[in-house]
C-alpha cells in the first residue's frame, strides 16, 4: 500500500513533473523525463473520461451532487485513486514517478480552476487551499485502500463520507453505482498490461452501466421471509 507520505507535497514548493519534464538530473533523455513524456499520453487519453464521468448524471443529477470545485475535486481524485492503485504494480522507481505525475498534473490544473473559475489570484489562498486538497488526498487513500480490503460496505462508507460530504441525503443507488464502478475498473486495468497502460490503452468506462446492476433485486432481500414460512 501507498504511504501517504510518499510523494511529495505539490503545494510546497516541490518541483516535481517540471523537473521531470526538462529531463530531469538526466537531462532530456533521462528516464525522469521520459517518464513525463510517456504520462502526458495517458493523461491525454486516460483522464478526459473521468471528466465526462464528474459531469455525467449519475455523479450530479442522479446521484444529486453540485457541480462544484469541491466535486469536481473528489470526482477526479476517486479516478486518480484507481489509476494510481494500478501504478503501484509497477516496478518501485517507475511506481512512484507516474504516481508523482498524476497528482502533479492534479494540482496545476487544479490552481488554474481556482484562478480562471473562481478568481483566486492571491497565491497565499491558492496554497491554502491545495494544502487542504493534499491533506484530503492522504486520508483519501488509506480510506479507500481499507474500503477494498473489508468489503463494499466500508468502500461505500468512504465514498459517502468524500464524494458526498457526509450529507443525509443521499441517493443510495449512486453511491452503490460509484462502488461498483470503481470495482469495475481496477479489475479492468488489473487486466491490461503495463505497457499498453503506459501508452494510454485504456479508458474509464461509463458509471451507468452499474445503475443497471444497482437496479436489480437481490435474491438475498427474500431469503430471510421464506426461511420464516418454511419453518411455520
Amino acid at each position: 500500500m501507498l504511504g501517504a507520505g510518499g510523494l511529495h507535497d505539490p503545494a510546497g514548493g516541490g518541483r516535481g513533473l517540471r523537473d521531470a519534464e526538462d529531463g530531469g538530473r538526466g537531462g532530456p533523455r533521462g528516464g525522469r523525463g521520459v517518464v513525463a513524456q510517456r504520462f502526458v499520453v495517458v493523461r491525454a487519453q486516460t483522464l478526459p473520461s473521468a471528466a465526462g464521468f464528474a459531469h455525467g448524471a449519475v455523479m450530479h443529477a442522479d446521484a444529486g451532487l453540485n457541480p462544484t470545485f469541491s466535486t469536481w475535486s473528489q470526482v477526479t481524485m476517486l479516478h486518480m485513486y484507481i489509476l494510481s492503485a494500478r501504478f503501484r504494480c509497477f516496478a518501485p522507481a517507475e511506481s512512484r514517478l507516474w504516481q508523482q505525475h498524476l497528482l502533479d498534473h492534479f494540482f496545476y490544473d487544479a490552481e488554474n480552476r481556482m484562478m480562471t473559475s473562481h478568481n483566486m489570484h492571491a497565491r497565499a489562498t491558492r496554497n491554502k487551499y491545495l494544502k487542504d486538497l493534499f491533506i484530503q488526498w492522504r486520508g483519501l487513500l488509506f480510506a479507500y485502500d481499507e474500503g477494498l480490503v473489508r468489503g463494499d460496505p466500508v468502500l461505500a462508507s468512504a465514498v459517502w463520507r468524500n464524494v458526498f460530504k457526509g450529507g443525509e441525503r443521499v441517493d443510495v443507488r449512486g453511491l452503490a453505482a460509484i462502488v461498483g464502478y470503481m470495482r469495475k475498473s481496477l479489475m479492468e486495468l488489473d487486466k491490461i498490461g503495463d505497457d499498453d497502460l503506459k501508452t494510454g490503452a485504456w479508458t474509464f468506462g461509463s458509471p451507468k452501466e452499474e445503475m443497471v446492476v444497482v437496479a436489480r433485486r437481490s435474491r438475498m432481500m427474500d431469503a430471510p421471509f421464506k426461511e420464516k414460512i418454511e419453518e411455520k
